[in-house]
Order: structure tokens, then sequence, then C-alpha cells
């Protein structure tokens, strides 16, 4: 085809041929590499609203050296390294890492940061916890609001919807409202600045995803923040229909709830009800 075009035109034959192999290439990049570049694009753009985050969405522990010793600091770093070669089977760090990126766990909570980034970005921070809070707190994301610097927080898991198991352990994760959860390398706002700080008192919700919806969203996943598909809109309805339904099994419920998590629970109740209609969602198709 391209032999044929006459030589004058090769500069212009050249830019064609470089734009084709550019869009292959993108076309043939997997779901764990747009993943990836998606999670850098987020970091870049929460660092430059001054938030301690790395690479990887995930809260930094490095910028608490004002609030723990570097002591601390290392010994909390050194105690998740510890746990991970056991799990991992004394592999090397860039051995764990690319272990994990392949997991069904770390792809649900790295999409569900990317997808919730692309629809509620504008009006909250999203990120991931730091490993320590994910390892001994349970908590999986932090979801802060750009105006109060409240927070909620989740925790994901791949799980059947219709096992029995499954009602089990989102009620014993619900249950953890009644004092709330707290994360030691969290944030606060103060005078509009984001600032690294333990909290303590968070609603968390459990956000369970059959696994069909995770590769429907992974296999049509566009490494661009400010494009949504299809699927990532079925993803993000679905994840705002499981966090409406949770806020009103814990209305229902006989638990204590602590009177300043239960406060933050009313006004993300709010915020979902209207991001639904903004975005004019649908259910998602079985």
């Amino acid at each position: 085809m391209f032999e044929q075009i006459p030589q004058q035109n090769a500069n212009r034959q050249n830019k064609i041929e470089k734009k084709i192999e550019e869009t292959e290439s993108k076309q043939k990049e997997k779901p764990s590499e747009q993943l990836t570049k998606l999670l850098e694009k987020i970091s870049d753009d929460l660092e430059k609203e001054g938030l301690p985050i790395d690479k990887k969405a995930r809260i930094d522990s490095k910028f608490f050296e004002k609030v723990y010793s570097q002591k601390e600091i290392e010994g909390d770093q050194k105690k998740i390294e510890e746990l991970e070669k056991q799990w991992y089977k004394n592999k090397n760090p860039q051995q764990i890492e690319t272990e994990k990126e392949h997991q069904i766990g770390e792809k649900l909570e790295a999409t569900k940061t990317v997808i919730l980034n692309k629809f509620m970005g504008d009006r909250f921070y999203v990120m991931r916890t730091n490993r320590y809070d994910d390892v001994f707190n349970k908590v999986d994301n932090v979801i802060m609001d750009k105006k109060n610097g409240e927070i909620v927080c989740a925790f994901d898991e791949v799980a059947d919807i219709k096992d029995k198991r499954f009602y089990e352990k989102r009620d014993k994760v619900l249950a953890r409202n009644q004092k709330g959860v707290q994360l030691k390398y969290g944030l606060k706002m103060e005078n509009q600045e984001i600032l690294p700080s333990p909290v303590k008192k968070l609603p968390i919700f459990y956000i369970a995803l059959p696994q069909k919806y995770l590769d429907k969203c992974l296999n049509a996943l566009i490494p661009n923040l400010d494009t949504k598909t299809e699927e990532e809109k079925m993803f993000f309805n679905y994840t705002l229909m499981v966090i409406d339904h949770e806020i009103q099994t814990l209305n229902k419920s006989d638990w204590e709830i602590d009177d300043s998590v239960l406060e933050k629970i009313e006004n993300f109740s709010q915020t979902i009800k209207n991001y639904e209609k903004i975005n004019d969602l649908k259910k998602p198709k079985n």
C-alpha cells in the first residue's frame, strides 16, 4: 500500500505509518498496563494538588515525618515487607510487585480507584490507602471531599453477591461503622490545606464486585481519564447502588453508630444521589 505513494509524500507517509504503529501499540496494551498508566496519571494530578501520594495512587508514608518518627515509619514498612515475604514465599520486592499486579484483588482495587476518579474526581480526592492501613486496618480506598475534608472509606473484594458468605462478610464490614475505622496514614484538611494525619471514626463500605463486572470493565478500559465507556458507567453505577443499599442497611440496623460516623454517612448519601442524577445512570445488565 505505502510503496505506491509518490516519493515527494515520504514525510507524510512516515507520519501515517507512525500513527498506525502508535494506535496498534495502544490496542495491544494489556489491561494491567493501562491500569498502571491511569494510576500514574491520577497520582500526578493528586500530587499537583499537594496530596502525599506515590505513583500507584497510594498514600505515601514518607510524607509523615512531621507526624511520626523516621524509626516508626521504617518500622511499619518493615512489618509489611516481612508479611509479604511470608505471603509470597521469599520472593524479592520486584517479583512481589509483579505478582500483585496480576491478582484479582489488586486489579479490583486499582480499577475502582480509576473509575471513581473518572466520575467523582471533580468533587472528591479518590486514592488508595497506605499499605500499612490496607493490611492492618483493612481499608482499601479513601474518598475525601474537596470542600470540607470529610472522608469515607471502602473495603473491596471480588465476590459472588448471591453467595451466603457475601452477606456475612458485608455485615462484618458494615458493623465496623459502630465505632468507625481508623487510618494511621490518613489525611485531614486545615484551612483548605491537605495535611498528613492519623484519622479516626471514618465510615466504611464493602464493595464486592462479581468477576464478570470486573472483566467487562477491564476489557473495555480506556487509558484516558476524560473518557468514560459504557462498561465504566456500569461499574460506577453498580458501586453507587451497593453503597446506597448499605446505607439503607445501616439505617435499618440495630447497631449504635457513632454520631460523627453517622453524620459523614448521611452527607455521603446525599452526594451519591446527586451523582445518580448527574450521570443519569442505568442499572447494569447481567
